[in-house]
């Protein structure tokens, strides 16, 4: 997203601003609920049903075969957690490279072809309101070479935090605490560094911090 977003910089600033509103974005796909829909259709495939409902349960197979028992039972709730992560960092991306645009989080509910809505084909939340507060107006962002989320063991970890701020009143001694989270480990997280006095006014995006941050040395893979 930081390449096309450099592209729609490029073409404002040749053409004057104007207000520039993204629309259908912001999208990640979820793997779909099967043992719950074939519950609630039984027989029937009513025209907003997901096209792969009854193609899905081959691929599901195939699968176990090489997962082995169990290899699949996360296959749901992994999805849904990574349909928010990418939500979240497009949404990111998109507010640290065009600060001063809007955005629509693509869609409301599943259609046929994608399983890509905030509400699934029964029409069920697939996430919490709170696995969404990370969505307001003020909010962190982080900024690295390539957009890299993926550092090796004993590497750095370099690249600038900025903070999105439009609310409707100034920051006024700001208190902003940087915390390595650890969730398997204890204790949970490391807290790296501990900014107070902030200053900024609404509508502003401003960088906070350059941060260099060196990686948890780890001889073999593991949860973290």
């Amino acid at each position: 997203m930081g390449g096309n977003s450099a592209g729609f910089n490029q073409h404002i600033l040749a053409r004057g601003l104007k207000p520039l509103i993204l629309g259908e974005a912001i999208a990640a796909d979820t793997w779909i609920d099967r043992d719950a829909l074939l519950k609630h259709f039984g027989d029937q495939r009513p025209w907003y049903a997901s096209a792969v409902l009854d193609a899905s349960a081959a691929w599901e197979s195939r699968m176990r075969s090489w997962a082995g028992p169990g290899g699949l039972e996360q296959l749901y709730s992994d999805s849904l957690r990574y349909g928010l992560l990418m939500r979240k960092f497009q949404a990111e991306v998109y507010r640290r490279e065009i600060p001063y645009g809007g955005y629509v989080v693509s869609v409301i509910r599943d259609i046929p072809k994608a399983s890509m809505g905030l509400l699934d084909y029964l029409g069920r939340s697939k996430w919490t309101t709170d696995e969404w507060g990370w969505q307001r107006d003020t909010i962190c962002l982080l900024k690295t070479e390539g957009d890299r989320r993926c550092f090796a063991t004993g590497e750095r970890i370099r690249g600038d935090l900025l903070l999105s701020h439009f609310g409707t009143t100034a920051i006024d001694k700001g208190h902003l605490t940087l915390t390595l989270a650890r969730p398997n480990a204890s204790p949970p997280g490391v807290e790296l560094l501990e900014l107070k006095e902030l200053q900024q006014n609404p509508g502003t995006l401003a960088q906070v911090v350059e941060i260099d941050w060196a990686t948890q040395t780890c001889p073999r893979p593991h949860n973290c």
